[in-house]
């Protein structure tokens, strides 16, 4: 019976992770083969076509780039894969949006 408790507890530990990670999550960005889509959440138009212009010009051919609130302002959190260069030029774009904009966005 311990071990059956243990396993639950781990289960629900992962899963309140998973809800807890998405909680502050404004939206998310995905590349692939230099296409650039909105994957979940919702974002300003301009700053799609924004995110979208950078990625095409810098070549990027897959990244993942999530928008979360932290602080009540909206932060950009790239994968590893992203060059420095476009990751400031993404966040500048980031920049100049409040998190209510992003809620009045367009949706995935």
């Amino acid at each position: 019976m311990d071990s059956i408790g243990l396993v639950f507890v781990v289960v629900l530990a992962v899963v309140a992770w998973f809800v807890l990670r998405r909680a502050n999550e404004l939206c998310v960005f995905v590349v692939e083969n230099g296409k650039c889509t909105l994957a979940s959440g919702r974002a300003p138009p301009a700053l799609f076509g924004q995110v979208d212009d950078i990625v095409t010009r810098s070549r990027v051919d897959h990244a993942t780039l999530r928008i979360v609130v932290e602080s009540g302002l909206p932060r950009l959190i790239a994968d590893s894969r992203v060059p420095d260069a476009v990751i400031q030029q993404v966040r500048n774009c980031v920049g100049q949006y409040q998190v209510a904009h992003f809620r009045r966005g367009r949706r995935a």
